[in-house]
């Protein structure tokens, strides 16, 4: 799982019920976007956890899974923001993900997830 803190910057409240509302997809280091070259190969897949609920001009965590047999786990001695980093750093590293969009159809917004850190996080 990878939690990411979203602002909600304008006047009006944010959410998402449904996955059939948006679409879930990974930005790639080569240029570009999609989730079926993430999902294609072994049965891999990414989604997110909803609903999501932003209100006006504040902020919520949000998280999202990947799901691949590969996976790193989380050592017992990990802080969660060690692992997170991590994790990130497998997806880059093996797919080539720079990051994560959600595409809300209904609203015509497009949000970039916040991008991670280039340096590792060092364990405290």
């Amino acid at each position: 799982m990878l939690q990411f803190t979203l602002e909600n910057k304008t006047d009006t409240d944010y959410g998402i019920q449904n996955k059939s509302d948006v679409r879930f997809v990974a930005r790639f280091a080569r240029g570009g976007i999609g989730h079926d070259q993430f999902a294609a190969d072994n049965g891999n897949k990414a989604g997110m956890y909803l609903p999501l609920f932003i209100p006006a001009r504040d902020k919520a965590d949000f998280q999202c899974y990947v799901a691949d047999r590969d996976l790193p786990k989380k050592e017992s001695t990990e802080s969660d923001n060690v692992f997170h980093e991590r994790l990130r750093a497998y997806l880059e590293k093996s797919y080539g993900i720079k990051g994560w969009i959600i595409f809300d159809e209904r609203n015509r917004y497009q949000i970039e997830l916040p991008r991670w850190s280039d340096k590792p996080i060092k364990q405290p």
